[in-house]
């Protein structure tokens, strides 16, 4: 994609008003962890959990929706406050229909990050599908948007710092979550585009 982002997904972006996101292989690298009695461990990204947080700084709900039942993502998903956590989905699309009737969006409101065929069904529904660098080429042949990181690595933290730089929004987001966190002087900090110092890594302008 050219370094603006091209026009139809730009109108998409423009509409989200929430966020879903898969799990493993989307904020997980796909790497499945046992420990000696047989429980699963998994590595989540601090830049996804951070990014969670400021879309809910931007009022947009959250769910997860995976087909694994982790206690791991429990405790990520609580943690954060996440809106809707939907385990062992064998199909996604009720739990996305659930999730967009419960907070009064409608589908083509809806960012989907994922990164396997697990998703497909559920991606061809809403408003913005994505997929992280690493997923499987049947996804990134088909999603609106394929994300320069990859799954684990803050693919969900830079599908949101897109969305909300295109809508024009991060500095009143960061604002909201820099209050939300107890910093009151944010003077020094500075959004994407507010200051013109060259190439940046991990954003592209909209247009």
């Amino acid at each position: 994609m050219a370094k603006r982002e091209q026009a139809d997904v730009a109108a998409k972006m423009a509409r989200i008003r929430a966020l879903v996101t898969d799990v493993d292989g989307a904020v997980t690298d796909g790497s499945l962890y046992f420990g000696a009695e047989g429980e699963s461990l998994k590595v989540f990204h601090v830049h996804d959990s951070v990014g969670v947080q400021l879309a809910r700084a931007a009022g947009w709900p959250v769910a997860v929706i995976t087909a694994r039942n982790t206690p791991m993502t429990a405790q990520w998903a609580a943690e954060l406050n996440v809106e809707r956590l939907f385990q062992g989905a064998r199909s996604k699309i009720p739990c996305l229909e659930q999730f967009a009737g419960e907070f009064g969006v409608q589908l083509d409101e809806i960012a989907y990050l994922g990164d396997d065929i697990w998703d497909l069904a559920a991606m061809e529904q809403v408003g913005l599908s994505a997929a992280p660098a690493d997923a499987l080429v049947p996804v990134r042949q088909k999603v609106d948007l394929v994300l320069e990181l990859g799954g684990g690595a803050g693919a969900l933290r830079e599908l949101i710092d897109r969305i909300l730089e295109c809508q024009g929004r991060t500095r009143a987001v960061w604002d909201a979550w820099y209050a939300t966190n107890g910093v009151a002087d944010t003077a020094g900090f500075l959004g994407p585009g507010e200051e013109e110092t060259g190439p940046k890594i991990g954003f592209r302008r909209c247009g």
